[in-house]
């Protein structure tokens, strides 16, 4: 593709950019994980819940997606973006509303997130990058960083949103109504930009070697699509409790509960900023070493974290940036190397078995995170286990080679 082809891509499919931006903001994985650690308190205190008994729901809804991630994945080859993305956003509404009617059952707290995982599995990333993955070559980085800003939006204006509703209103209201302005802005862009639901939502105008990749047989049997997959685990084992105990992380480091949300906002813009900057690194740059490059600032943010308390509002605040940076750029460079060395053909059911490595390891971290603290009452043993998974991550991603030649999956290309 040639360097005037280049903004053009972009011009002519700036609504596909929009949609999956907002679909991917308004979906399961971006408003569950990005509010969950506000609600702990008034949920807990509502219902009498340890914390490990509150994060076990996240746990729940994150390990299922071991059978939701490739589901969504053959779903999309199948019927397109537009039905199942429709469906998601629709099923995530309803996932909050169970939520926010619960009696105080903690099995059916449990059974509501499980109902949730299922219903809203539609909206995940898998559907949005495959979106995207059709329509970029020139600058796919930059489209996925922009498709997965969506969370950075949502991190960054949810919780705002949230500490008001549960101030003003309460939690239950503030679950209902949550779920029910994610699902009407993103449905109502994607019914106005998304005309076709059929498997293929390629253009006419693109290149016809965008559709040249493995097979879903030929990746499992690479050794790069396992290093990828351990590196996904223990990044999302690592960093996967991170996020939701954010705020309760910070009142225990002294934080003003006036200023949580604040420096959890401060997070959210952290991500919208990784995501577009690693998208347009990754486009000039060997994305293992962009990688690496930016986890090694979480560590930096988890660092800080274990500093005595009381931190100053400018150190948490610098943790948050450190932390969010990385945590931004991490889907989009999970679907960035996915497509690089495995090819856009069976784009969608390959990341989906991707997304069951990084579903189980933000799963397991949600629960342990929740179990150790009930257990030791301190954050420090976890933070600096989650250090040394980053670094083994970092290696792992480092060892994938060179990107394969387009049309040769054996061969190798310069990064």
């Amino acid at each position: 593709m040639s360097a005037k082809s280049i903004p053009s891509e972009v011009k002519s499919y700036w609504h596909i950019l929009l949609t999956a931006m907002i679909g991917t903001g308004c979906g399961l994985l971006s408003i569950t994980f990005y509010t969950q650690g506000l609600f702990f308190q008034p949920v807990t205190e509502a219902f009498g819940w340890t914390r490990a008994e509150f994060f076990t729901s996240y746990t729940i809804l994150m390990l299922l997606g071991v059978i939701t991630g490739p589901l969504v994945g053959r779903l999309v080859a199948r019927f397109g973006v537009r039905r199942v993305g429709l469906l998601g956003l629709f099923g995530h509404s309803l996932g909050y509303l169970l939520l926010a009617v619960n009696p105080g059952s903690l099995a059916l707290w449990y059974l509501s997130y499980a109902a949730l995982s299922i219903l809203a599995a539609g909206s995940l990333p898998i559907t949005w990058t495959a979106l995207v993955s059709q329509y970029f070559k020139a600058r796919l980085g930059l489209a996925i960083g922009i498709t997965m800003s969506g969370t950075g939006v949502a991190a960054a204006l949810a919780p705002l949103y949230v500490r008001f509703g549960l101030d003003t209103f309460g939690w239950r209201w503030t679950y209902a109504s949550l779920g029910l302005m994610a699902w009407v802005l993103a449905t109502l862009a994607v019914l106005a930009f998304i005309r076709r639901s059929g498997p293929t939502q390629t253009p006419t105008q693109q290149a016809p070697e965008n559709q040249e990749g493995l097979s879903p047989r030929q990746a499992y049997r690479s050794y790069r699509f396992w290093f990828v997959n351990a590196a996904v685990f223990l990044i999302s084992l690592a960093v996967g409790g991170l996020v939701p105990n954010f705020a309760p992380l910070l009142a225990e480091k002294g934080i003003a509960a006036s200023d949580v949300g604040t420096i959890v906002s401060l997070l959210g813009i952290a991500i919208i900023a990784g995501r577009l900057s690693a998208g347009y690194f990754m486009d000039r740059v060997w994305a293992p070493l962009v990688s690496a490059i930016y986890f090694s600032g979480t560590v930096v943010g988890i660092a800080c974290m274990l500093m005595p308390a009381p931190l100053s509002m400018g150190t948490a605040g610098f943790a948050a940036v450190m932390a969010g940076l990385a945590l931004g750029a991490e889907l989009d460079i999970i679907a960035y190397i996915t497509r690089r060395y495995f090819g856009s053909r069976h784009y969608s059911e390959i990341f989906g078995s991707v997304y069951v490595f990084f579903a189980v390891g933000v799963g397991v971290a949600a629960s342990a995170w929740g179990f150790l603290l009930d257990w030791t009452e301190n954050y420090a043993p976890i933070l600096w286990a989650s250090i040394a998974l980053i670094v083994f991550a970092n290696v792992l991603i480092l060892m994938l080679g060179r990107y394969p030649r387009p049309g040769h999956a054996g061969s190798e290309a310069p990064p």
